[in-house]
């Protein structure tokens, strides 16, 4: 109660029975030291609130009583309000606080009654505060809240096993797509090679065929040429002529896609009078025209001019066209062949009355072993 008076410091005694005599604006106060006694009251410590981002929550006016708050991820920010129950000079009351687990250090504030802390990781952390009497002595009144922030999912032990689980299972995508491209490429690899070895034998038995095959056409172009054998010989000889002359031909091709592969087909191309060479082309179809009763028609007109080609490739395109065309026009019908000069060159034309193409069927034209199903004629 000495705090209502003002002292001065200028009017002070020490008496020699070890007494102090006090001047105030109102008196003075004899004071014995040995008879001042410290007081051994110690205050209870209470929590008064609890905030949420600054705002109460539902346990806010019961947290007095908890001695454990659990709170989810997302509400990592929060206040605690304290006070010591002392009211004899509460203005004079000081506290001190930590939260363990995230601070090792005591925060002395003074008079300030309350602690906030934002943003904290997930964890268990225990928040202590003390304080001192009215007479500013510390007390042993320690009082504790313990404060659990649960982690979030992606922070549990089964978003680990989940991680790990989807790193696994990339793991193993990557190394089963390359163990299955590795097998792919080498699956890819011997098929070539396979491929590689049968254009091969193909190659070198066209080769050895080309011999004996020539060998048989020489005679029986000499014989053709002869004047004292009969027509029906001449019949049997011309087959035979035509026959050795497809085979031939087919031996060529075969050679000439080896040389495709092997990058080293090269065109021949000469000053040719279109309208002569696939005039000769259709030669080879005449017979066949009139066993079947095939009206073959031939009409050429390019006005003299001539044109640079590989003689051979047409004659390859030509027999190609006209064996598809014969093969789907029924007898007594009609193949007609035209040969015309355009601004921008030169028209091989091959029309004929058989199934045509159905539209369907247009996009696949130049596809692999995609055969036509014959249809009849409207």
């Amino acid at each position: 109660g000495l705090n209502h008076f003002g002292f001065s410091r200028n009017v002070f005694v020490r008496t020699h029975s070890e007494r102090f005599i006090l001047g105030t604006d109102n008196g003075i106060y004899i004071l014995s030291p040995e008879q001042i006694k410290q007081s051994l009251f110690f205050p209870s410590l209470t929590f008064t609130n609890f905030l949420l981002f600054n705002k109460e929550c539902d346990f806010s006016s019961d947290v007095n009583s908890r001695d454990r708050v659990v709170l989810s991820h997302d509400k990592n920010v929060f206040s605690i309000e304290y006070a010591a129950l002392d009211f004899r000079n509460a203005y004079s009351l000081e506290y001190a606080y930590k939260l363990e687990g995230f601070e090792e250090q005591w925060n002395y504030v003074g008079g300030q009654r309350v602690a906030s802390y934002t943003n904290l990781p997930a964890g268990e952390y225990v928040f202590k505060v003390k304080s001192t009497n009215s007479e500013g002595t510390w007390c042993e009144n320690e009082r504790s809240l313990y404060v659990e922030i649960e982690p979030s999912f992606w922070q549990t032990k089964w978003a680990l096993l989940l991680l790990v689980l989807i790193a696994g299972g990339m793991v193993s995508g990557i190394v089963y797509a390359y163990l299955a491209f590795y097998k792919m490429r080498s699956r890819m690899q011997i098929e070539h090679d396979m491929a590689t070895m049968k254009m091969q034998f193909f190659t070198d038995i066209s080769h050895e065929l080309r011999t004996p095959v020539t060998l048989i056409n020489g005679p029986v172009e000499n014989l053709l040429q002869g004047h004292d054998i009969n027509d029906s010989v001449r019949e049997q000889l011309e087959v035979v002529h035509n026959n050795s002359n497809r085979m031939l031909r087919m031996l060529n091709q075969i050679l000439d896609f080896r040389k495709l592969q092997s990058n080293k087909m090269r065109l021949r191309v000469e000053n040719t009078d279109m309208v002569a060479l696939v005039e000769k082309c259709t030669q080879n179809f005449r017979r066949i025209a009139e066993s079947r009763h095939i009206d073959f028609v031939f009409e050429g007109d390019t006005d003299g001019k001539k044109y640079w080609v590989d003689r051979d490739k047409i004659d390859t395109v030509m027999f190609n066209l006209l064996s598809n065309a014969f093969k789907f026009t029924p007898e007594g019908k009609q193949i007609k062949v035209s040969v015309y000069n355009r601004i921008d060159g030169c028209v091989i034309s091959v029309q004929d009355q058989g199934c045509g193409i159905p539209e369907d069927y247009v996009a696949s034209i130049f596809e692999r072993f995609v055969s036509l199903k014959e249809k009849s004629l409207a």
